[in-house]
């Protein structure tokens, strides 16, 4: 009887264990790291936003960078996400695509965002966009505005880390959601020491 206590309880401690680990694998998917260094920041038609990482588990605000690369191509994407006090999250956030990323130089300039290759969406160039959702948890937007849908789009690489995954540069946009004709200016943009994660 001893002997099946005994194991009974090793069972138990792993499936905890194994839960623990599973969830921690989830939330890591959902939930930046702590570790994810840097700060994007701009004016959103006039109103400052500013998102800085590193702030953990149960901060407002998220940054993001995450790296997916080929043989062929690269994108690149850093976002920041902020929960306001009425609790809807605003998102906004840049994409740099093209061959390779060892290729980005400081003082490169990006005005397009161009498809390269129709059947795999393979595109080059930058983007911006900004999001607004009802809440957090939530797929229903107020808008979904893109630099895509107006073409106004400079960005500027003032600084780049290949082997830190480390990222820095200006960036200026006109973002449209073309379904309710939601306007956003996105002024003075930087991202500054963004430290991407690779996919």
């Amino acid at each position: 009887m001893i002997m099946l206590l005994k194991t009974f309880r090793i069972l138990i401690y792993t499936a905890l264990v194994s839960f623990v680990l599973m969830s921690c694998d989830i939330m890591e998917e959902i939930i930046p790291d702590a570790k994810d260094a840097g700060v994007i920041s701009a004016n959103l038609n006039g109103e400052p936003f500013q998102v800085e990482g590193g702030k953990g588990l149960l901060a407002s605000e998220f940054l993001k960078a995450e790296l997916a690369s080929t043989e062929t191509n690269f994108l690149l994407t850093i976002y920041g996400i902020r929960i306001e006090d009425n609790k809807q999250a605003v998102a906004m956030g840049i994409q740099l695509a093209g061959v390779d990323i060892s290729d980005i130089q400081p003082g490169d300039e990006f005005t397009d965002w161009v498809l390269v290759d129709d059947v795999a969406s393979i595109f080059k160039g930058a983007k911006g966009a900004v999001e607004k959702r009802t809440s957090v948890n939530s797929d229903e937007n107020v808008f979904k505005a893109s630099s895509y849908n107006t073409n106004e789009m400079f960005l500027t690489i003032s600084q780049i880390d290949l082997e830190e995954h480390k990222i820095s540069g200006t960036f200026k946009f006109s973002a449209l959601d073309t379904e309710n004709d939601t306007l956003i200016n996105v002024t003075e943009g930087n991202f500054e020491q963004v430290k991407w994660k690779e996919l």
